[in-house]
């Protein structure tokens, strides 16, 4: 099962965010705490500007077991459904070294029948099939229950029942019986109504019930998320109660949540395109420390299909906008209202955000300076890009930012830029800070307010004149981009709604080749015993091992043809998971 832990700019501060921000090094040092977490099987972290989100898979095996699953069927039912499934109780421990030698054997001729209607045919029946099944489950609800019950525990000097239909055969100490699969059905018929039951509860609150997905009771839920925000609390030394509004997803919102990150439609800007190089980073820094693997890698993957799907079939990413690009709208913007002819700007990093920034504004011929404290790096994107700006030394920042009108931080590691750097200038000036955690120390409020806190009266009048805008003011501007694209954002759902729902397909296909297996295996080790027990007894000649083999395969290859049918059927559905979990159980180990 799927369960994420989100601290994202739309429910959490950038104050606690920039506290939430984890370098790779911090990653690999916090995953492994993270997957020590009982019931924790794969975990990444991703770690954005706008979001500090935890991606874990988690053993669903920790939920209740199946018992606790039907604790309203009759607990005197259950017990005899657990009995009478499984292989005859009668059945002496020296019987087995002679099954598992004839088991062999039956391998062998399994595997000659490879090319029989059940396997080629297993894709292309048709549903009328189904009717057989269910006329067959009318004669089994008909047959004496008294004579099932007592099966496997007849005397053995009872009376032999020779009729050919039935293939049951005693004879002195032993009685082989060939209706041990027809057994299995039987029960699982008895008390289908009451799966059904079950099942239907299941679908009014889990649409896509998947035991990979959603089988995770609500309390085990709680217990692994809250582990996880302690760790991450105990690890950044932040006092948990700054940590206790997170938003928690668990299942199919889970997987929705993660298809909607890789599409970026609940990023600060719908539609941006950095959300997708940030997420396969962080999977592939996961996946090479090995604290993810199939599970993890399948949900990736699948949200990576799902995001190619929107770009390509909506207009979302079309003309894309960046938090860069808003910035550089309100930089031009500022611009204009104050009248500013060739205004200096400074862009401090030429990381991701600092390439950007500088592309936006080369466009519009400004006057613009680059800093980074690698300046090799600076030169090399100078180099790259061909844009004409000045090169300004790392060490020359106090002095720089007092020269320049318009200030863009996008460096990692924290604080380059105090209050006791700023000199008085009479000029109106603004600094963009875009990195989380945060560049820039003197606070961050909206644009345009005036609201400046100050601990004396010199940094009041210095900073009266500067207006400081981070990474969540930009928000009011970006809610007008995902008005402007609301149409494309509802279609780009509806596109991830059909990817949810075919990937919980994808994750039932997975598990129901297994469960097929199964069930052909119990019907083999009970045929098997049943011969075993026969011929040990001398009712059946050893030279007759071979056709009965032969023939125990026939039948219940046969009988099984039509269940497995409408399990494959079955998988397709939403919701049916539930049942094929609950048929899993019946003949699990």
């Amino acid at each position: 099962m799927y369960i994420i832990v989100s601290f994202s700019h739309q429910n959490t501060s950038v104050e606690v965010r920039e506290k939430l921000h984890f370098s790779d090094e911090e990653c690999i040092k916090i995953l492994p705490l993270l997957r020590q977490i009982n019931g924790i099987k794969e975990v990444m972290l991703l770690s954005t500007c706008n979001r500090c989100e935890i991606y874990a898979f988690v053993d669903s095996n920790i939920c209740n077991n199946f018992s606790e699953k039907l604790q309203n069927l009759d607990s005197k039912n259950l017990m005899k459904t657990k009995v009478d499934i499984s292989l005859p109780l009668n059945m002496t421990n020296k019987n087995t070294e002679s099954t598992t030698k004839d088991s062999k054997k039956l391998e062998n001729i399994e595997s000659n029948l490879q090319d029989s209607r059940f396997y080629k045919n297993i894709d292309s029946i048709e549903s009328k099939n189904s009717n057989i099944c269910n006329n067959f489950n009318e004669k089994l609800q008909n047959l004496d229950s008294k004579s099932m019950q007592n099966s496997h525990s007849h005397p053995l000097h009872k009376s032999i029942p020779t009729q050919p239909p039935t293939f049951k055969i005693n004879a002195k100490g032993a009685s082989a019986n060939f209706e041990n699969t027809q057994k299995i059905t039987e029960y699982l018929t008895k008390d289908s109504k009451k799966l059904e039951n079950i099942e239907s509860n299941h679908k009014n609150h889990q649409p896509f019930l998947n035991k990979n997905i959603e089988s995770t009771p609500k309390d085990s839920i709680k217990k692994i998320t809250d582990s996880i925000i302690k760790a991450i609390s105990d690890y950044k030394k932040i006092d948990i109660k700054e940590l206790e509004n997170p938003q928690i997803l668990s299942g199919e919102e889970a997987i929705k949540h993660v298809f909607c990150v890789a599409s970026a439609l609940v990023s600060l800007v719908v539609g941006e395109s950095q959300i997708s190089g940030q997420l396969k980073d962080a999977f592939k820094l996961s996946s090479e420390n090995n604290f993810s693997s199939k599970w993890l890698n399948r949900l990736i993957t699948y949200a990576f299909r799902c995001a190619a799907a929107v770009r390509s079939q909506t207009d979302i990413s079309k003309n894309p906008v960046s938090i860069a690009s808003i910035m550089a709208t309100l930089a031009l913007e500022f611009i204009e209202s104050k009248a500013l002819k060739s205004p200096k700007i400074l862009i401090i990093g030429v990381g991701e955000m600092g390439k950007l920034s500088l592309k936006h504004l080369a466009k519009h011929n400004l006057n613009l300076s680059l800093t980074n404290r690698t300046q090799q790096n600076a030169n090399a994107l100078l180099d790259a890009t061909k844009i004409d700006a000045k090169i300004i030394p790392f060490s020359d920042l106090a002095t720089a930012i007092n020269e320049h009108q318009i200030v863009i931080t996008a460096v990692s590691g924290g604080v380059i830029i105090t209050e006791n750097m700023l000199k008085l200038r009479k000029n109106d000036r603004i600094f963009f800070d875009l990195s989380i955690p945060r560049n820039i120390s003197f606070g961050s409020h909206s644009f345009g307010s005036t609201a400046i806190k100050s601990r004396d009266k010199r940094l009041k009048n210095i900073l009266k004149n500067i207006e400081v805008v981070c990474v969540d003011d930009l928000k009011k501007r970006a809610a007008k981009h995902i008005e402007s694209r609301r149409e494309n954002l509802e279609s780009a759902l509806k596109i991830v709604d059909k990817f949810v729902r075919d990937f919980a397909i994808y994750l039932n296909n997975l598990e129901l080749d297994p469960l097929i297996k199964k069930m052909r295996h119990k019907a083999k080790m009970a045929s098997l015993k049943e011969i075993n027990r026969a011929i040990k007894k001398g009712f059946l000649p050893e030279a007759l091992r071979e056709n009965i083999t032969r023939l125990a395969h026939s039948i219940f290859n046969e009988f099984l043809h039509t269940p497995t049918m409408n399990l494959r059927a079955m998988s397709e559905e939403a919701g049916a998971d539930s049942a094929l979990e609950s048929i899993a159980k019946f003949f699990g180990e």
